[in-house]
């Protein structure tokens, strides 16, 4: 059985094309697998850009080593396979001097016999391996498979130190009566290697010694693909490189070590922006930012912002907020982050009026790429106005817990704990991070000119 359909072209010289296969049923799984990786089905499918006689040559002609690699993972190893324009071996056509025009293209298939494993081996193998289930007696014999296979084994022997394990040698004897496939994998795990030195290419503003620091590769160690990942996202989440990558020599060094070569490509330092947002009761707002990626050429990043809300709105008078925050990668170690912050905030609600400054210097630990905690010290300084009078007070604040925890507890006087999980609370702790206490230093009260105990 085959199937054909013909889409129309929509350009200069307008004409109509038809592509069939044939060989195979049109319903099969082998079908659409053919079709979904056939250059020439895209060319000619009706939702196409329109596709010149040169173009449809130069895809027929790649289609010859598409399809036959997708037979080959399928399981068919001794297929014909023969795709014609016009009648014309799309192999004998110039792709240079393609014809004018081309109407029906054709893609004929004779899988032939469908092989499974018969015998399958692979040795040595590192103890915890996995290896794909499709590797065993009676699975359709996939190129694919093969692969899989393969890598797995590697990945196997890598995981444990042996960072040149490869493929050594493969026996596959192909059973023509019995459609079956003998397959035996050797691998040559190599010697178990530690981490050698860490050189450093590309770099222009930030210094190697910060850059090796801020990597932390375990230089000595037994070598591991996942601290390889580990050192090379360290490097990423700093924000200071557009690109980096880890790459591994290709010849063992002294002593049984591997060197590592980190190439990196610096992002711009400097960064600008603003924002605008308008609402039908607070009003507009308008924003802005300036982000140094490299403050001090260590990957040190300084943002200072920017914020006025509230204006033209109905929920009271004008917001103002500015920021800054300092932060330093790789500080106590590898995956420790030094931050300090400052916030200057006023706001002029419907029912109090403040005033207050934020200082805060801490950590920030990172467990994993999902979960970061922090700990800090932090110091506030505020007045409020609100109907009971004008308050004036101090605190001290222990931010403490994971990064996207935003409970907070505060004492004042009189004395209230204050548990505020939203973002944007509407008590007088706006602003403050993750914290799980916060001490009276001082509080107060300007209406009875009384100090807090």
């Amino acid at each position: 059985m085959s199937r054909s359909w013909t889409t129309s072209w929509r350009g200069a010289a307008a004409q109509a094309a038809e592509l069939a296969i044939t060989g195979i049923a049109a319903d099969s799984d082998l079908y659409a697998t053919l079709r979904d990786g056939s250059l020439l089905a895209e060319q000619t499918d009706e939702d196409a850009e329109p596709a010149t006689p040169q173009e449809l040559v130069a895809a027929a002609q790649a289609d010859y080593g598409r399809l036959l690699a997708l037979l080959y993972d399928n399981g068919y190893f001794g297929p014909t396979l023969k795709i014609t324009l016009d009648g014309v071996d799309a192999a004998a056509i110039p792709p240079v001097q393609p014809p004018r025009r081309i109407d029906r293209a054709v893609i004929t298939v004779d899988p032939g016999p469908k092989f499974r494993f018969g015998a399958t081996r692979i040795a040595p193998v590192a103890p915890g391996t996995e290896l794909p289930d499709g590797f065993a007696a009676g699975e359709t014999a996939s190129l694919g498979v093969l692969k899989e296979t393969v890598s797995a084994g590697v990945s196997g022997w890598r995981d444990v130190g042996h960072a040149k394990a490869a493929l050594a040698d493969q026996d596959l004897v192909a059973k023509h009566r019995e459609r079956q496939i003998d397959a035996a994998l050797r691998l040559a795990p190599g010697p178990k290697l530690r981490f050698g030195a860490l050189t450093v290419t590309g770099n222009e503003d930030v210094r190697t010694a910060r850059l090796i620091e801020i990597a932390g590769l375990p230089h000595g160690e037994v070598f591991s693909p996942e601290e390889l990942e580990l050192a090379t996202e360290r490097l990423r989440r700093t924000g200071a490189f557009d690109a980096v990558a880890l790459i591994e020599a290709d010849r063992i060094g002294p002593n049984d070590t591997l060197p590592i070569t980190a190439q990196v490509t610096e992002a711009p330092k400097r960064r600008f922006g603003f924002g605008a947002e308008l609402s039908s009761l607070e009003g507009l707002t308008l924003s802005t930012f300036w982000l140094h990626r490299n403050l001090l050429g260590g990957a040190e990043r300084l943002r200072l912002s920017a914020e006025i809300e509230g204006i033209g709105g109905n929920s009271g008078g004008e917001d103002y907020t500015l920021s800054a925050r300092f932060e330093r990668p790789a500080t106590f170690n590898e995956d420790t982050d030094f931050y300090a912050l400052a916030t200057l905030e006023q706001l002029d609600e419907v029912n109090y009026f403040s005033r207050q400054l934020d200082l805060e210097a801490g950590i920030e630990r990172i467990a994993n790429q999902n979960r970061t905690y922090s700990a800090g010290l932090g110091l506030r300084v505020a007045e409020t106005e609100d109907a009971f009078g004008t308050n004036q007070y101090t605190l001290l604040t222990l931010p403490l817990g994971p990064s996207s925890t935003t409970a907070t507890m505060s004492w004042t006087r009189p004395m209230a704990i204050t548990s505020t999980p939203a973002s944007r609370p509407l008590s007088l702790c706006r602003g403050l991070k993750a914290g799980c206490a916060a001490i009276l230093m001082r509080a107060t009260t300007a209406a009875s000119g009384r100090s807090a105990r």
